[in-house]
């Protein structure tokens, strides 16, 4: 491992001339000053401590909680969504009958044409807009959106949630890495992305852990109900925390002080990300011009139908081996991780 106070070479380095640094400061001194060591000082690097608690595990938190609403709309036709609105469960059905099996399929699928239809909008968003409130507004209203699914009354006031539902995770989700991309050199980026994905292994098993406890609870509510407000809840806090939490970019609101500022100014203008100035109309003609954006979508439909297959369709595969128990099938779809 390297030493503590080794010396960097300078050809690695630039000068920084804000930020309270002098103008004949270098990289190097402010990061040493910090006594922050990170073990890859050999080529000028330091890992904050300070952005990971501010802004990488918030956003993984979010991401959890994302994929946790995503998903339950399958546990919650466990629990009578997907029935007569007449019925003891209060679904959505047509009066005492309940969605047909192509009916819940598009329940389920259609939440991914809101999500890619809203994806590049959510790039441009992190562009214009100040990253925290941005990612605040996408995740507070998508989590509102999935407490509406409990007002849903038939079939296409649902597809409407589900839709919006995809549009707001579509917002929030899309710009992350460039967000994260703001704080951390292209060498550290692969492992916080990792980390930022990473919560999407275990919601699924915690989705069930969740709906089994509430399919415990006693109340004129149907359980799906209380799943869609219990599982949304959480989220909309940590969005409205996010507000006053998450730093926005180096040079501006970056909530940090001292030489913790200086060392981010300097990592961040080591970095070619985020120089090309402000957004402009032109831009946007050539992202939706641009026939790779296309592609990628007609490659991340029937992806995102494999991926939703097995969190869409699971809990009722598992009901169907012969659990009487709503609650004990959804816990058994907690062994999913």
């Amino acid at each position: 491992m390297a030493a503590k106070d080794s010396p960097l070479p300078k050809t690695h380095v630039s000068h920084v001339e804000d930020a309270g640094a002098s103008p004949k400061e270098s990289i190097v001194d402010i990061e040493s000053k910090s006594h922050i060591n990170t073990g890859l000082q050999d080529r000028a690097n330091i890992d904050l401590d300070s952005p990971e608690a501010r802004s990488l595990e918030p956003i993984s938190t979010l991401y959890f909680f994302e994929y946790l609403d995503r998903g339950n709309v399958a546990n919650a036709k466990l629990f009578g969504l997907s029935k007569g609105r007449n019925t003891p469960s209060g679904g959505v059905g047509p009066e005492n009958q309940g969605l047909s099996a192509s009916q819940r399929e598009v329940v389920i699928m259609i939440f991914y044409v809101g999500l890619i239809l809203f994806q590049v909008p959510g790039c441009i968003g992190y562009r214009i807009f100040s990253p925290s409130k941005w990612i605040a507004f996408g995740v507070c209203f998508w989590c509102i959106t999935s407490m509406l699914q409990d007002v849903a009354r038939n079939y296409s006031s649902l597809l409407v949630c589900r839709i919006l539902l995809g549009a707001f995770e579509g917002l929030f989700g899309t710009g992350i890495v460039y967000y994260l991309s703001l704080w951390y050199h292209r060498t550290e980026l692969g492992v916080r992305v990792f980390w930022y994905l990473g919560p999407t292994a275990i919601a699924g098993a915690f989705g069930g852990l969740i709906a089994y406890g509430v399919g415990h609870i006693d109340s004129k509510t149907p359980q799906w109900k209380w799943l869609f407000l219990i599982e949304a809840l959480p989220g909309f806090g940590l969005g409205l925390f996010c507000l006053y939490w998450l730093p926005d970019r180096p040079m501006k609101n970056s909530r940090f002080q001292g030489r913790f500022q200086d060392v981010a100014v300097a990592r961040y203008q080591r970095e070619a990300i985020d120089k090309t100035g402000p957004i402009q109309r032109k831009h946007v003609v050539w992202a939706i011009t641009d026939w790779r954006l296309y592609m990628q979508a007609m490659i991340y439909v029937p992806t995102g139908a494999l991926l939703s297959s097995i969190s869409g369709f699971l809990p009722t595969i598992v009901s169907e081996l012969g659990y009487k128990s709503s609650a004990k099938a959804n816990l058994m779809t907690g062994n999913n991780l």
